[in-house]
């Protein structure tokens, strides 16, 4: 993986590179996942066609709306873990600072910063799981939008086909 300390704009497309490439869900990256996930191309003049666009888009819709559930759910654990051991880590920092004799503690901003030194890896698993439950809402927004597209030509389709009986 690239060590960067500051990303400077020239650097935003690599930045991107490396993070579509290293974060995985289920052993898949983005890039992996985007592949899947994505509704193969389709004549919308042919009913054979738009009714198998159909049935995948269901196919999809369960996969997505399965791992955007799993993923919120492990985002607000990696959350509430995140956040029980920052409380933790403070009151820790406070109880060494009051045995050590120090009368002045520190200010909120600084706890905070000493706290978070004490807990990066639980910051990094919140900040991943919660871009994989990005990456999954984005996903079910996208499809959501592919229904609407799809009913509005199965209404045409249906409408086309009864012309054609009469």
């Amino acid at each position: 993986m690239v060590d960067m300390e500051v990303i400077d704009f020239d650097e935003s497309e690599v930045w991107n590179e490396v993070c579509i490439e290293s974060i995985k869900y289920k052993n898949k990256n983005f890039d992996e996942w985007c592949d899947l996930l994505a509704l193969p191309a389709f004549d919308v003049q042919n009913l054979e066609e738009v009714e198998f666009a159909n049935k995948e888009a269901m196919r999809l819709t369960e996969l997505i709306s399965s791992n955007c559930s799993k993923t919120k759910g492990t985002f607000y654990l990696a959350k509430a873990a995140y956040t029980n051991a920052m409380h933790l880590a403070k009151n820790k920092i406070i109880e060494e600072i009051e045995q050590s004799g120090v009368k002045r503690l520190p200010s909120q901003d600084n706890l905070e910063r000493m706290a978070l030194d004490k807990c990066l890896k639980e910051w990094r698993v919140m900040l991943k799981s919660e871009i994989i439950y990005e990456f999954w809402q984005t996903h079910s927004y996208k499809l959501n939008q592919i229904h609407t597209r799809l009913t509005s030509l199965n209404i045409i389709k249906n409408i086309e086909s009864k012309q054609l009986v009469i």
